[in-house]
């Protein structure tokens, strides 16, 4: 199957709504983000990613949705005492 963003799926109606997304895709969670841009924007899902696939995730992710999205309220959460398992969470 092909790959389509969110928002493609969404404008096709093959899913209605958004209400949660949790993003673990080993390292495309902004390429993620950037493909359901106008999703986020319309539903304002409640949002999990994962931040630990590649050293700048914790900058580019974090300001990228900032920027976007000012209406997130947003934090960080750790699970383990090594590097994986940071999770960024949004909620409008």
């Amino acid at each position: 199957m092909p790959l389509r963003s969110i928002d493609h799926l969404v404008k096709t109606n093959v899913i209605e709504r958004v209400d949660f997304i949790k993003l673990g895709v080993e390292g495309a969670e902004l390429d993620v983000v950037r493909g359901a841009r106008e999703s986020i924007q319309r539903f304002k899902p409640k949002l999990a990613i994962s931040l630990y696939h590649k050293p700048n995730d914790f900058f580019e992710i974090i300001l990228y949705i900032k920027k976007r999205f000012p209406f997130y309220s947003c934090y960080i959460d750790h699970y383990t005492i090594h590097a994986e398992e940071t999770v960024f969470y949004c909620q409008a």
